[in-house]
């Protein structure tokens, strides 16, 4: 202890020479050139109390080799290990490689080789370093982290093991020099996003990584996606001004949320086979699908365009509504929703002028805060079948006369919950 200067938690200097140095538990910060010039220097442990290492904190220690980090949420600075060229730029916590300390103010390099040993590439490690272009992740590594290697612009190669379990979500967000990645034959365990804006990973300009479509490369308005494509990837065609048709093979199975939102001049969709999941939002501000106001792909419903419709009687072949489907239609008074439907979401809640809801039956749920601050609807009519009503459901529609059968869920509901009831 003699050797730290150590005051109200945090560490000012070392003047001791040992190889190998423990830092006192207690301390929380490690200060500008606290170890500046350790020559003998070659391994320091840092303990879990620690949460920032400052600017050239180890500055010129030649000999430094080894780190222990045992708090992997402490803020290390870019300078913080400079001068150090034993250190190779790598802080490890356990086998997870928490940070890249690259070589700053000189040279940044190229190429990186990934230290053996490492398991896991933690979240954000190389985010923004723009002069790699290649990197080699050795056997051993199972975990790709979220954002690891995000907007690494000029990465041009990336070599991934056998030992590759999960690639998380946007690992490789906006590498758009990224033109080759070698991936195990039977791996996909691929997070959202993680290829987005790898342009030149385009193939007939789709960016497609193990069957998953993560967007295009621009410019294409008719798109048809091959077949053997399982996934469209969440956003991947977000705000894509150049779409007009999309022909969807009948091997994709799942549509990510807003994977066509905003796709203005979007006006036909062809589905070609039966999509077991479309995520929310997938298709809404895409008023060129709209016909009679209402834009729906498939048998779901996602967007409603009519800020003058006051009725609206949706079509039988719908099944699914999506949140804030009629967010713009600021006048609808009344609507009939269609035979088939099993469940409502949040679809309606500040529709202030909404008076009239006819619900089918087959309807089972209703969910939390549907018709929140609906204050004029007057009527709603309810099935037999219905059997849950959620939280603030009705909340603020002080108006309200529910019509069901008697007997039914619905007349309880009502009776508990203090609302008028009509017996159909």
């Amino acid at each position: 202890m003699n050797n730290f200067d150590i005051k109200d938690g945090i560490l000012y200097s070392y003047k001791g020479d040992e190889e190998i140095v423990e830092i006192p538990e207690g301390v929380k910060e490690i200060i500008c050139d606290a170890f500046v010039c350790r020559y003998n220097l070659k391994s320091v442990i840092i303990p879990e109390s620690v949460s920032k290492i400052h600017s050239n904190a180890f500055y010129e220690c030649r000999n430094l080799k080894n780190i222990t980090l045992k708090n992997d949420n402490t803020e290390i600075d870019g300078f913080s290990f400079h001068n150090c060229p034993l250190v190779g730029g790598y802080i490890s916590y356990g086998n997870t490689l928490v940070k890249y300390n690259g070589n700053p103010g000189n040279n940044e390099p190229e190429s990186i080789i990934i230290p053996d040993g490492i398991t896991k590439i933690d979240e954000g490690v190389f985010k923004k370093f723009f002069s790699l272009k290649d990197v080699v992740i050795p056997e051993g590594v199972t975990e790709i982290g979220t954002s690891a290697f995000e907007y690494c612009l000029n990465l041009e190669t990336v070599k991934v093991p056998k030992s590759i379990e999960i690639i998380k979500s946007n690992a490789f967000y906006g590498c758009c020099n990224l033109k080759k990645i070698s991936l195990p034959r039977n791996f996909n365990n691929i997070g959202k996003g993680a290829f987005r804006q790898c342009r030149k990973l385009a193939k007939k300009g789709l960016i497609i990584v193990k069957n998953i479509l993560f967007g295009s490369s621009y410019g294409t308005s008719d798109v048809i996606i091959p077949e053997g494509t399982v996934k469209i990837d969440d956003c991947a065609f977000y705000k894509d001004v150049s779409v007009e048709s999309i022909v969807i093979p009948e091997s994709v199975k799942e549509i990510g949320e807003h994977a066509f939102y905003g796709c203005t001049k979007l006006k036909s969709v062809q589905l070609n086979g039966n999509v077991e999941k479309i995520g929310r939002y997938a298709f809404c501000e895409c008023r060129k699908l709209a016909k009679d106001g209402l834009a729906i792909v498939g048998d779901y419903l996602f967007d409603a365009f009519g800020l003058d419709m006051i009725d609206i009687v949706v079509p039988n072949n719908v099944k699914e509504i999506g949140p804030g489907t009629f967010g713009n239609c600021l006048n609808l008074r009344r609507i009939t929703l269609p035979e088939g439907l099993v469940k409502i979401h949040g679809d309606f809640s500040g529709l202030s002028l909404l008076e009239e809801v006819r619900v089918p039956e087959g309807v089972t749920e209703i969910g939390d805060e549907v018709f929140y601050e609906c204050r004029s609807l007057r009527n709603i009519f309810l099935p037999k079948s219905l059997a849950k009503i959620g939280d603030d459901a009705f909340k603020k529609c002080k108006k309200l006369t529910i019509h069901a059968p008697a007997g039914s869920y619905a007349e309880t509901y009502a009776k508990e919950n203090g609302i008028r009831f009509v017996a159909e």
